[in-house]
């Protein structure tokens, strides 16, 4: 059997910070998947779906006290939290994630050409326009590249766009379940 069928395919949805757009794809990706466990035609194999951030640094606060400062990991917002709730699905555990707590990037794979690099990740989905130097590691391990381009919602909502979470929501749900359909046959 061939090197793709020795580990599971990974689908790794990327933004910025990870506490909104890829948290919300993650959490819609993993009910696709669930529902298709209750489905007559069972998935022959394991997908793993996870999220990450493209900027290391926006995963902390920096919180001064007296004497020291400590970083403080952020959580998932809580507007976000709220409108999957909305939609059925419940991040509530889902914790903002660095790409390499997830996916180790070894820097020595990535001086390689790109045909000497494993292609670890089965699709790779960027929902925003940032972290460049990231996101040109992770593609080149990459099989599949997606681009979104998906508004942050709390750039919206703060510009006066009341709905901008419940837009954005849906707006990932769509691209979810066509996104997961697509490659649907490549990976079962």
């Amino acid at each position: 059997s061939d090197n793709s069928d020795a580990t599971e395919p990974k689908i790794v949805f990327a933004c910025k910070s990870n506490t909104c757009r890829s948290q919300i794809a993650e959490g819609f990706a993993n009910l696709w998947l669930e529902e298709k466990k209750n489905v007559s035609v069972p998935i022959k194999r394991h997908i793993t779906v996870v999220s990450v951030a493209l900027d290391e640094a926006s995963l902390f606060t920096d919180k001064t006290g007296q004497e020291n400062l400590a970083r403080v990991r952020k959580y998932v917002k809580a507007a976000a939290i709220e409108i999957m709730l909305n939609f059925g699905v419940d991040i509530q555990n889902y914790t903002p994630k660095a790409i390499a707590e997830i996916l180790p990037i070894d820097e020595n794979k990535c001086n390689r050409s790109t045909e000497e690099v494993d292609k670890d990740i089965h699709t790779l989905v960027i929902l925003c326009s940032c972290g460049e130097e990231l996101k040109r590691k992770l593609i080149r391990r990459a099989r599949n590249v997606v681009e979104w381009n998906i508004d942050a919602p709390t750039t919206c909502f703060k510009a006066g766009e009341r709905n901008a979470y419940h837009r954005v929501g849906l707006e990932i749900k769509n691209e979810v379940e066509l996104l997961m359909q697509r490659i649907s046959g490549d990976v079962y």
